[in-house]
């Protein structure tokens, strides 16, 4: 799985700015292809993404507590870009699903359900170097968000390519951030991808069947109106905004079973889970435990 499809985004990162609190505030629901430095599609696509990650203890002041597991599904349809003016104009929908499942009574909201529309831009400057830009609108859990990227990707060579700007989220607990991503392929069979929603390390049998390992960022920004527990320092989380995050470490498979499908399949160890109560200066973690997603993309 993408992140909450790419974009998706954020992972409960530490309050001090580091490499990782960077890598851990990618909005989850914007155009994370680009991180990679890779070419926007040049067809319309509609993607079908879902993910587990299986029951692990929460943590609570330091103890485990109840057992608590996720799952996540998105969906997302773009248009083929239409030419406008001296660039291409793109723009989607989507939808998403957090599901949230718990034994006792923790302080996690309930399932959360929402909604999004994309709009991207992309312009070339000069032979090597493009512009590319995006807005998301999105309604999740009970509150709007807005998110958006504006990036420089850079075909440094034939074998390397890089994309460096920032991302913004209104209601992100750090509203505007720099990122940079790469890729390099230096043979047919070798690829590394450094950004989000995945930094892989890839190895293709064929032009349709390749695999890698690396690590893949899911996350979500969502408001919850009212969380029926108190946290044990009993503060009130009802009415605010919450970063739910992972980070997930394992092998994943893409097989291209038609010119126009591709199906994968992603497993491993979830081993970084959070939902960070910002507003509240709360957050609540759990153990690692075992993933796995399953995802179709189709272009037509």
């Amino acid at each position: 799985m993408r992140g909450l499809s790419c974009t998706g985004k954020g992972f409960g990162y530490p309050k001090g700015m580091s490499i990782r609190a960077l890598l851990f505030a990618l909005p989850p629901l914007m155009v994370c292809a680009s991180l990679h430095a890779q070419r926007p599609a040049a067809q319309a696509s509609l993607s079908v993404e879902t993910s587990a990650a299986l029951p692990s203890d929460a943590m609570i002041n330091g103890q485990a507590s109840d057992e608590l597991s996720t799952a996540y599904t998105s969906l997302q349809w773009r248009n083929a870009p239409l030419a406008v003016g001296a660039g291409q104009l793109q723009w989607g929908v989507g939808g998403m699903a957090l599901l949230i499942s718990e034994e006792a009574n923790l302080p996690v909201p309930d399932d959360q359900w929402g909604g999004s529309v994309e709009l991207g831009y992309s312009q070339r400057l000069g032979q090597d170097k493009q512009l590319i830009t995006s807005l998301r609108p999105t309604y999740f859990g009970d509150g709007f968000n807005l998110t958006g990227l504006g990036l420089i990707r850079w075909q440094v060579s034939p074998t390397f390519a890089w994309s460096g700007g920032v991302i913004f989220s209104v209601q992100g607990d750090r509203p505007v951030l720099p990122v940079v991503g790469f890729r390099w392929q230096p043979n047919e069979t070798w690829s590394v991808n450094f950004g989000a929603p995945r930094t892989e390390v890839a190895y293709a049998f064929s032009p349709t069947l390749v695999t890698s390992l690396g690590v893949s960022f899911v996350g979500a920004d969502f408001k919850v109106k009212e969380v029926e527990n108190l946290n044990p320092q009993g503060r009130d989380l009802s009415n605010t905004w919450v970063d739910y995050r992972e980070i997930r470490v394992g092998p994943s498979v893409r097989w291209t079973a038609l010119p126009t499908l591709e199906l994968g399949l992603e497993a491993g160890l979830q081993v970084d889970r959070r939902f960070d109560f910002h507003e509240k200066d709360y957050e609540l973690r759990t153990k690692d435990s075992p993933y796995v997603g399953l995802s179709v993309r189709s272009q037509f």
